[in-house]
């Protein structure tokens, strides 16, 4: 699940930055609209609940696993999804 979480988050950066590829202007509302809608929010939420449910798991299961790089890895493979949706609710309770 965390390795699945990190590719989420990695092919949703390279569609954000390869969007002039497929023809779609970058600032366009209507384009940008329809790629949130259809793309960006379904697993950007598919990418936050299986990063949720790899933290659940580690945390309770830390005492029972002894290698102690498999905690670390996992916490490591979910942290960029897991920053982005802080760095969201903070802007979005901010503004």
């Amino acid at each position: 699940m965390a390795y699945s979480c990190l590719l989420i988050f990695i092919f949703l950066n390279v569609l954000h930055y390869s969007i002039p590829l497929f023809g779609l202007k970058q600032g366009y509302a209507p384009h940008m609209f329809g790629i949130n809608i259809l793309i960006n929010i379904p697993f950007m939420l598919i990418s936050i609940i299986l990063s949720f449910i790899v933290l659940i798991r580690t945390i309770k299961n830390w005492s029972v696993w002894n290698d102690g790089n498999k905690k670390y890895y996992r916490l490591l493979l979910i942290a960029p999804s897991l920053i982005t949706w802080l760095f969201f609710i903070t802007k979005i309770i901010t503004s």
